[in-house]
């Protein structure tokens, strides 16, 4: 017996995995079926699910290994950090915190440890040159955000009235930062190691090419 979805989900992203159905019924199914595409198979009209084995219901798992062990090792480094975060917020003594600072503390964590898995999952279902740098793209912009999010974090504690409410806020937007800039930095090795690889892709892409442009020009 087989279990899963049609068409399947070929990203390790838990964001995309939660709105990828809802993306394909808006921009695919909407086009045959409109309002009622949430209520019928998503199949053409008249057609029938892809039979197990095809390209839109393949048998095997969606498995990618890391795209290069620079990938890996950067993915492990991100995964050990965002741990070592939940197991640090865990213990900070917030009893002495209002509603809101709570709140909001353990709203932007949440959104935190959220996007982090999420680029996490980027960088694992790489499976080519395009898709790693579109991964990289989205991580550089997801660790901009985070490096502005720790400077308005660290501003807002700055005028913070409670000392011990300014010195937790304030120690954890430095870690914050540090970690983006970190990241970026990482990132720009990526990327660098990136363009490296791809040289002698499109090198041996046009040696490839050679022979049949010059039968053309015979």
């Amino acid at each position: 017996i087989y279990f899963g979805i049609v068409p399947p989900l070929k990203s390790w992203s838990v964001v995309w995995a939660n709105f990828c159905h809802f993306h394909y019924m808006a921009t695919v199914q909407r086009r045959w079926h409109g309002l009622a595409s949430p209520f019928v198979h998503w199949t053409p009209p008249g057609g029938r699910c892809p039979k197990l084995g095809m390209r839109l219901n393949p048998e095997a798992k969606f498995e990618t290994p890391a795209f290069s062990l620079s990938f890996r090792i950067f993915i492990a480094f991100e995964f050990v950090s965002v741990v070592l975060f939940g197991i640090y917020i865990s213990y900070i003594n917030t009893s002495t915190w209002s509603f809101g600072e709570k709140s909001g503390f353990y709203a932007a964590s949440f959104a935190f440890a959220l996007a982090a898995f999420s680029c996490m999952g980027l960088l694992q279902s790489v499976e080519g040159i395009h898709t790693a740098r579109r991964a990289l793209q989205v991580h550089r912009a997801w660790s901009l955000f985070l490096l502005l999010a720790g400077l308005a974090a660290f501003l807002w504690a700055w005028l913070a009235d409670q000392i011990e409410t300014r010195r937790v806020f304030m120690r954890d937007s430095i870690v914050v930062m540090f970690y983006a800039c970190f990241c970026l930095s990482c990132l720009v090795w990526l990327q660098l190691s990136l363009r490296s690889k791809a040289r002698p892709e499109a090198r041996d892409l046009v040696c490839e090419e050679q022979p049949s442009v010059q039968g053309l020009s015979a």
